[in-house]
């Protein structure tokens, strides 16, 4: 029932953006204890971006802010989209986070397809993800500053799972992946991602704020591709490329400075 009537309200969203033309928003808080179904949120920013939140757990809580502007800055047809999502579970559980920018000013900005993703979940302790996501007729952006600057993916317990990457419209793409038992958090304060190109872990403007800390035993993973130009801390690929790094630990893990830019 409650996937039912999320897709439903969604749908009843976007069809009164376009027939008032004017901003339109939509809010969900939730707090829910020994529940057994899924809870599904979907947003659709016009034909601009498609946001898509699920969560799952024993107990789950959190809060949604999507806004569809419908402000069509320029005249480019493409409105402005926010996306804020602060969710976690207790006991076990799951939250996943995806957005979709689905249109672009492309012969000023390249292709639209940008996608961001993010998950935590936990076999049996606690899991919290924060996320900011604007979308535009130029590009996405997750500008956490001043929304949740620091440990935006969280999760504790015998088993958990931390992901999150993103990917520009022609298929360039950079992620982190950690799992473990004990506990990780990461900080990831800003991302961008244009038509071609991204920026991971940078400052948008602001302060770089990324980072991996863990206890207990686990594995950090982190993974980029592009075509033209790919560079991190302390390395770079001028001509593109494929970037692997792992560390497996035992005792705890820090990882500073997780900043990958590419195109």
């Amino acid at each position: 029932m409650f996937r039912r009537i999320a897709v439903i309200v969604c749908m009843l969203v976007a069809a009164s953006a376009v027939a008032f033309a004017v901003p339109t928003t939509l809010d969900v808080t939730w707090d829910v204890f020994g529940g057994s179904t899924p809870l599904l949120i979907e947003f659709a920013n016009g034909d601009d971006s498609i946001s898509t939140v699920v969560t799952l757990g024993a107990a789950m809580y959190g809060t949604f802010h999507a806004e569809d502007a419908d402000n069509n800055p320029y005249n480019y047809q493409v409105d402005n989209g926010l996306f804020e999502l602060k969710a976690g579970v207790l006991g076990g559980g799951s939250v996943s986070f995806n957005v979709v920018r689905t249109d672009a000013k492309t012969s000023s900005y390249g292709p639209s397809g940008q996608v961001i993703n993010s998950e935590v979940w936990t076999l049996d302790g606690v899991a919290y993800l924060a996320r900011r996501t604007v979308t535009n007729y130029a590009s996405a952006s997750n500008p956490n500053y001043a929304f949740q600057s620091n440990d935006q993916y969280q999760a504790a317990g015998s088993s958990y799972g931390i992901l999150h990457s993103i990917m520009t419209g022609d298929g360039d793409w950079v992620g982190v992946q950690a799992y473990g038992n004990g506990s990780g958090i990461l900080t990831d304060m800003s991302d961008s991602i244009g038509g071609t190109g991204f920026a991971f872990g940078e400052g948008l403007g602001c302060y770089e704020n990324s980072d991996y800390v863990a206890t207990g035993e686990g594995s950090y993973t982190l993974q980029a591709v592009a075509a033209h130009y790919l560079e991190g801390k302390g390395w770079e690929a001028p001509a593109g490329g494929v970037y692997f790094e792992q560390l497996l630990f035992n005792d705890g893990a820090f990882i500073d400075d997780i900043d990958v830019t590419g195109n």
